[in-house]
């Protein structure tokens, strides 16, 4: 039987779960290890996810009708799904250091 895989929002559901069960530091060590690579898994699924939506989205026509990428300014990053994905990984890191 073929494994289903998850939509992004069915992940970021998941992983806000975890989240949430970490910061409320009621979870033994070994619980919190596993909870916290199965958050990596997720948070990687929702980054590829994301840039590939990017990828996708980031392309815009041109006066001639041409597909062309369109660039984000660095000074807007905060702005758009993957820095969001990133600030989650990054709040799962201190997490994982929290629980050592």
């Amino acid at each position: 039987m073929e494994k289903k895989e998850k939509t992004f929002e069915e992940s970021l559901t998941e992983l806000e779960t975890i989240v949430k069960e970490l910061e409320q530091g009621d979870v033994d060590l070994d619980k919190a290890i596993a909870k916290y690579s199965e958050a990596m898994k997720l948070a990687k699924n929702c980054g590829d996810k994301l840039n590939k939506a990017t990828e996708s989205v980031n392309k815009i026509l041109s006066e001639n009708g041409q597909l062309e990428n369109f660039e984000i300014p660095k000074e807007d990053w905060h702005l758009t799904f993957s820095y969001y994905i990133r600030e989650w990984r990054d709040l799962l890191v201190s997490l994982f250091f929290f629980v050592k």
